[in-house]
């Protein structure tokens, strides 16, 4: 039995790390290699900061390299429950920034060129269980990016070019 991602398994090691200690000044140091510490290391080292990470372990080798390589908006919770708990703007507003999430991925692996075999093919949603009714599912028709038939992303926005 295999214990590792099918990602972590078939991705090439990292070659771009040193086995010692950074050396020198820097003005920030990220602990941590998965795709939060990546992120913020780049981000930090674009905006002119010298930047150390540190990782103990393989880059993107723990909790980042185990997921199932979705890159889509949402959560498992249906928007209008979301609606219901954080109510109308806060539920847009987290569909914003998830869709914001996806489209940044898009530019990094546009950027540094990466060769990931990306796809944006969409994103297939489905009613929980028989009993639950289509319209509790539904993302409200108003909202941009609606599909009639069943539950909707909320409205998303393509980076320049995508």
């Amino acid at each position: 039995m295999q214990f590792d991602s099918y990602w972590l398994a078939t991705a090439p090691a990292f070659s771009g790390a040193r086995q010692t200690p950074p050396e020198g000044r820097y003005d920030v140091v990220v602990v941590g290699g998965g795709f939060t510490g990546l992120s913020a290391a780049r981000t930090l080292a674009r905006g002119g900061a010298r930047v150390a990470l540190i990782e103990a372990g393989r880059i993107i080798g723990e909790a980042s390299g185990r997921n199932g390589g979705q890159c889509n908006t949402g959560v498992a919770q249906d928007y209008a429950s979301l609606v219901e708990q954080l109510g109308r703007e806060r539920a847009m507003s987290h569909y914003r920034h998830y869709a914001e999430a996806v489209a940044s991925v898009r530019r990094v692996i546009a950027e540094e060129q990466i060769e990931c075999d990306y796809r944006h093919h969409g994103k297939l949603s489905w009613r929980p269980s028989p009993s639950t009714t289509p319209s509790s599912c539904a993302v409200p028709k108003r909202l941009p990016g609606h599909r009639s038939g069943g539950r909707a992303d909320p409205p998303r926005r393509d980076p320049p070019g995508g």
